[in-house]
């Protein structure tokens, strides 16, 4: 951001200020000092929590994420419920009928989800549920608290924006890994013991089949985190995406970089969650 054209002292006093007035704002916000000068004095302030403020708006920038997070949140937690629900129950059905006509033809959806970019994907949905049909609003966010059915009916397209590209992919791995298990010799066994099929399914293969479904599960919440900087953007939702993607645009490097930091803790914290699901997943990681 530091090579890019454009001066955020020029921007926040606009074009009529002079020299001296850019110049005194440089020295103000750290700007006239080298990049690593910045960089450490910011690192040592966020440290002890204190992010500095917004050289365009002058807010705190812990104020303006505990605004915009919640936001994004809202959103990525729909998208993954609907992402892991979807994607593990289609992957098990193409396993189980496998060779299906209805095998194939979600075969078929999960690549075209894995190669549609979410933009385009977002454009095509204003444009048709939003401008052409009139059954979805096109933009903007309302919180759930306010208005409930106002706030879910702004929320689908976007959320299914989010979602295709996890139901895709879990969908492909589950099905992988289904494949994997349901033809060792324990659940041929547990078949010849007269259990029903939905129990053998459900109990003895999957458990045992979701141990890489829970890996690329933790992929997906990075794709969750940095899918919300586009779907934001074209939905023109106040969120975390669209906070980094206009202070980028403004130049304001300590809000993106307290993004970014932001992004790195949730992206540890899933990791750090993954590892510790495969010890439930799997009692022998635990003796491992």
């Amino acid at each position: 951001m530091h090579m890019l054209p454009g001066d955020p002292a020029g921007v926040m006093l606009g074009e009529t200020a002079t020299k001296e007035q850019i110049a005194d704002l440089r020295r103000e916000l750290w700007l006239d000092r080298p990049f690593v000068v910045q960089y450490l004095h910011w690192v040592d302030n966020a440290i002890h929590g204190d992010f500095g403020k917004s050289s365009i708006t002058r807010e705190y920038i812990k104020d303006l994420i505990f605004r915009s997070l919640p936001v994004t949140f809202y959103l990525a937690s729909m998208a993954l419920v609907l992402s892991v629900s979807l994607g593990i129950l289609a992957g098990i059905y193409c396993a189980v009928r496998r060779g299906s006509v209805l095998d194939s033809v979600i075969s078929v959806v999960s690549n075209a989800g894995l190669a549609v970019p979410i933009f385009w994907l977002g454009i095509l949905g204003i444009y048709t549920f939003g401008l052409r049909l009139g059954w979805l609003p096109i933009q903007g966010y309302v919180s759930p608290t306010v208005h409930l059915s106002e706030s879910l009916q702004k929320a689908v397209m976007p959320v299914i924006c989010l979602s295709i590209h996890g139901i895709a992919v879990l969908a492909r791995q589950t099905r992988s890994s289904m494949l994997e298990v349901i033809n060792q010799d324990y659940i041929r066994t547990a078949k010849a013991k007269g259990l029903k099929n939905r129990v053998v399914v459900f109990k003895h293969a999957l458990k045992n089949a979701l141990i890489p479904t829970v890996t690329m599960l933790g992929l997906q919440l990075r794709h969750l985190v940095g899918g919300s900087v586009l779907v934001e953007t074209v939905f023109s939702i106040p969120g975390m995406g669209q906070l980094i993607v206009n202070s980028a645009f403004n130049r304001d490097y300590l809000v993106v970089q307290a993004g970014v930091l932001l992004i790195a803790v949730v992206v540890c914290f899933a990791n750090l969650l993954v590892d510790i699901s495969y010890s439930w997943l799997d009692p022998r990681v635990r003796y491992d």
